[in-house]
């Protein structure tokens, strides 16, 4: 088989019905002969946050010589993203490989029913799982698909420690109605004596973790509680702030990632590299940890895609997220006039997230990316009327930035933001750093 071929494949297959539970991956994997059980692993989980703490811890990982497979979703762009090595995506062949070893493992599943059927995220975790191991990878920083409890990646039964960057609401149909209900979901990656890192503060999501630590005996290091931040200094690509950690300070840090919430986001992976170092003393270095946060880089959160006009993508996609974006475009580009390009899911809360894009924008374009659940813009502009009537309306997402760029009055003044949803910014990565500068846009 092809790449194209495998990839068409792993989205197209008929996969089994919905049903709660490890069953098929542990299935999947210990016909693999289970190769998670090999690697050290970080698990991280959340309703926001999850990607660029994985993306920050691997980053600090393979900073001190590691060798390090990394677990994201969903891409961007490519499929490749999901899985990666040292930081670096794996290969068209290796994805081909990974696909062909599972197939007949897949195949001798589906005949035993449609229960049985390995779903998408199923089979993708089990890739990933496996590539580690065949390429003797020595740490796994592995990020939650949806919820934790009944996620394919928590199989993993011994992590160094299990990660909880925050609740909020996201996903209601599945997780829960409540937000302690999404807690529990989320709490579901917490492991007998193994320690979590939490960044969750209100009371009501709290307790419910708390009481999942205490039953499975996990010491339990608290945001505001054992460690905590001061931001120092934040404008575009300057960020400085003060770690107050669980034993260490540290002062002056220098951050190469963009956003309030961005420094919220290092200070769990310093925490959780503090709790790692607990077990592992070699795995706290000052001086390491400080140049890779210098260095990190993370697709699609306040990512710059062009400088002039200044062009900004923010995968914010649920109203939490937008509430922290607002924050930053507030504090970091106060002075410009904001016109936003907007894709958004139809399963969020269009209303309460439009609310902050409308006030934060000059101009807005509504849009839609390709993807299934899609909102149409003429549905986000019904939505968007509440308040405001000036919006347009471009169809697809390339079309709707270069009727964004078209409204630039002013190249030092004005600029772009595009957000909404990862699947947005993915299609305006690709249309602005590979398809136009290839003369294809």
């Amino acid at each position: 088989m092809t790449y194209e071929q495998v990839v068409k494949y792993l989205y197209s297959r008929p996969y089994g019905k919905i049903k709660l539970g490890l069953d098929r991956i542990e299935e999947l994997l210990d016909k693999l002969g289970n190769p998670q059980d090999k690697l050290k692993i970080i698990h991280v989980a959340g309703t926001n946050g999850k990607g660029s703490v994985t993306k920050i811890l691997s980053q600090i990982l393979i900073n001190e010589g590691k060798k390090v497979g990394s677990f994201y979703s969903p891409h961007l762009i490519t499929f490749r993203e999901r899985i990666r090595i040292n930081g670096e995506f794996i290969s068209q062949q290796e994805v081909v490989e990974e696909y062909e070893r599972l197939i007949p493992i897949i195949e001798d599943m589906d005949k035993k029913g449609e229960t049985s059927k390995p779903s998408f995220f199923e089979v993708i975790t089990a890739m990933a799982f496996d590539l580690f191991g065949r390429k003797d990878c020595e740490y796994g920083v592995i990020e939650v698909g949806l919820g934790g409890r009944y996620d394919a990646t928590n199989v993993v039964k011994e992590p160094l420690v299990s990660v909880i960057t925050n609740v909020d609401w996201d996903h209601t149909n599945i997780l829960g109605k409540t937000l302690p209900e999404i807690a529990r979901q989320k709490a579901g990656i917490i492991k007998t004596q193994r320690p979590t890192v939490c960044g969750e503060i209100h009371r009501d999501r709290l307790e419910v973790i708390e009481r999942v630590a205490s039953s499975f005996s996990s010491h339990l290091f608290l945001y505001k509680r054992d460690f905590d931040f001061d931001i120092i200094k934040m404008h575009l690509d300057e960020n400085l702030f003060d770690y107050h950690g669980i034993e260490y300070e540290m002062k002056g840090i220098r951050m190469s990632l963009n956003g309030i919430y961005q420094f919220f986001n290092a200070t769990i992976a310093i925490a959780t590299m503090e709790t790692v170092a607990k077990e592992i003393p070699s795995l706290f270095n000052e001086s390491i940890l400080r140049r890779a946060l210098a260095g990190v880089s993370w697709e699609g959160r306040m990512e710059c895609l062009m400088k002039s006009p200044l062009v900004i993508a923010d995968g914010a996609h649920n109203l939490p997220g937008v509430i922290e974006l607002y924050r930053t475009v507030r504090s970091i580009f106060k002075n410009k006039r904001i016109i936003t390009i907007l894709g958004i899911l139809n399963d969020k809360d269009i209303d309460g997230m439009l609310k902050y894009f409308s006030d934060m924008a000059s101009e807005i374009v509504l849009t839609s990316p390709n993807y299934y659940r899609a909102l149409e813009p003429e549905a986000l502009g019904a939505a968007l009327s509440n308040y405001r009537k000036d919006y347009k309306i471009v169809h697809d997402v390339p079309d709707a930035i270069d009727k964004a760029l078209s409204l630039v009055e002013d190249y030092e003044k004005d600029m772009i933001l595009i957000s909404g949803s990862l699947y947005t910014v993915g299609e305006a990565r690709k249309y602005l750093l590979y398809d136009k500068v290839l003369g294809r846009g």
